[in-house]
């Protein structure tokens, strides 16, 4: 659409004159009908020739407009300032860019004083122009750039806007269709205030998208976030994206012990159990999750109680996983237990389980090591104190005890000398005997050690420490009562009875 002002030059009373242009890519707006009235052409006309009937500015027929000014007979001089203005709309196929000619010839001039004929430079054709240009909205993306720096891996920043203009000033609409990003594995958007897509604005409005930036895996992450729209001018439709994902707390999933070893245990003990421990001995603010624990190997091995599986640890945290070790013969066994988790170091331990199974023999001594008093006796007599040796294990065990010290000599066993085998599940009974020399002093004392060890049973060694001492005892006198004292306690004991039985029969 474009407008032309038109006027009139000095002295001139009454006009008229045609204006031709190509109708297939300009129309003046009119008002319709057959003539056409322009709109417009004459609203700067004023009384007389405002009011003469023979005063009109119509299309006839398309491509020409024919304009008709009168005085009304007064030959009055047309004001030289703008007497109209013609509008034209412009073909939507018309060709961007281009220039239409619009040409004016002279049909008749009148002159204020009526000159006839009029002088030859009354009309002067000057021939308009409309230069067509493609108007449009102007879309405009801003800012250019986005830099989210680092960003812990696993974890969202805060978002950023950009925001979307139409900078356009020709009243049309901007339609958005689209935002998309190159390649979208670490970058999203959300809506601010623009709407679903697609949506419009208008000229000078604007609206904001929210870019976030959630590193998946560490590194810098580049990336381009593109806007779609029906503009026929772009200012700038992209924005550079930059970030960088940065590792957070790192956890590390450490196991003890490892390995797990049972050693040598007796058939007759089993079954026998040991426990791994795990942990995050990682960062501070580190977290990890066991999703899985599992054995492989012997079936003498197996897992008794797992508290692992599914247990999210923090820094420090522990969790435990038994495994019983069952067997029913004599063998070395191994096998091997496993944890499954997201820890950043180690996240996939394994602990080696091994042992042997044997029948062994297992001793031990009642009293057990250590001192032994066999008490004090008055001389020439013998202490003796008992004991025994059991063997709780699935072999027999053999054992042997000696005698030493200074006084080994005043101390025995029975039997003498004590050794021999102690069967499987069972015990054998042994005592020990001080024998106080004859004539020994009283308050003497005698130490002895009895030393213990066996073939079978290598955790079997010790020493009794053996003590007795001589307490001879001296008669003490106990006085007695003459005779005639007995007769007299006989005579009250009588009196006492008689006046009894009185007091109860009154």
């Amino acid at each position: 659409m474009t407008s032309i002002d038109w006027v009139a030059g000095n002295n001139v009373s009454e006009l008229q004159i045609e204006i031709l242009y190509d109708d297939a890519v300009l129309t003046p707006q009119n008002g319709g009908g057959s003539p056409a009235p322009v709109n417009g052409c004459l609203s700067g006309l004023s009384a007389p020739h405002s009011s003469s009937a023979f005063t009109a500015c119509v299309i006839a027929p398309a491509g020409r407009i024919v304009l008709t000014v009168h005085s009304n007979f007064t030959l009055a001089a047309l004001p030289t300032t703008n007497i109209g203005t013609i509008t034209w709309d412009i073909a939507p196929g018309a060709t961007v860019p281009s220039t239409e000619v619009l040409t004016a010839n002279e049909l008749d001039v009148t002159l204020t004083d009526n000159t006839n004929p009029p002088p030859a430079t009354v009309f002067t054709a000057i021939n308009g122009e409309v230069n067509i240009v493609a108007v449009s909205a102007n879309l405009n993306v801003q800012p250019p750039n986005l830099n989210f720096g680092n960003q812990q891996t696993g974890t969202s920043s805060a978002p950023q806007n950009v925001t979307i203009s139409n900078d356009g000033t020709d009243g049309v609409d901007l339609q958005v269709s689209g935002l998309a990003f190159a390649t979208g594995t670490h970058y999203s958007w959300a809506d601010v205030d623009c709407g679903p897509i697609p949506f419009t604005l208008a000229d000078s409005e604007s609206c904001d998208v929210a870019v976030t930036f959630s590193p998946t895996a560490d590194g810098n992450h580049l990336d381009t976030l593109t806007v779609t729209s029906d503009a026929g001018t772009v200012t700038n439709d992209s924005v550079a994206l930059d970030g960088t994902g940065v590792p957070g707390p790192q956890s590390t999933l450490s196991v003890s012990p490892s390995p797990l070893a049972f050693g040598t245990v007796d058939l007759g003990d089993m079954p026998d159990t040991g426990t791994i421990t795990a942990e995050n001995t990682g960062d501070a603010g580190s977290s990890l999750t066991i999703s899985s624990v599992g054995y492989a190997g012997d079936t003498q091995f197996s897992i008794l109680t797992d508290n692992c599986t599914s247990a999210t640890l923090n820094q420090g945290d522990t969790c435990t996983v038994d495994v019983q070790f069952n067997a029913g013969s004599n063998g070395s066994y191994s096998g091997t237990v496993s944890f499954s988790s997201n820890a950043d170091t180690n996240p996939n331990p394994a602990v080696n389980v091994t042992g042997t199974a044997d029948s062994v023999a297992s001793l031990s001594v009642n009293p057990p090591f250590g001192p032994v008093n066999l008490g004090s006796g008055p001389s020439g007599s013998a202490l003796t104190a008992n004991g025994s040796i059991t063997n709780s294990g699935s072999a027999s065990g053999g054992f042997s005890c000696s005698l030493g010290g200074p006084d080994a000599a005043i101390f025995s066993t029975n039997p003498s000398p004590l050794s021999g085998t102690v069967p499987a599940s069972d015990s054998v009974d042994f005592s020990i005997s001080c024998n106080l020399p004859a004539g020994a002093a009283d308050g003497t004392t005698y130490n002895a050690t009895l030393t213990c060890s066996s073939p079978d049973d290598q955790t079997f060694s010790g020493t009794h420490d053996l003590s007795c001492s001589v307490l001879n005892f001296v008669a003490v006198p106990v006085p007695t009562l003459h005779n005639w004292a007995l007769i007299l306690m006989a005579m009250l004991m009588l009196i006492a009875g008689g006046l009894g039985i009185r007091f109860f029969r009154a």
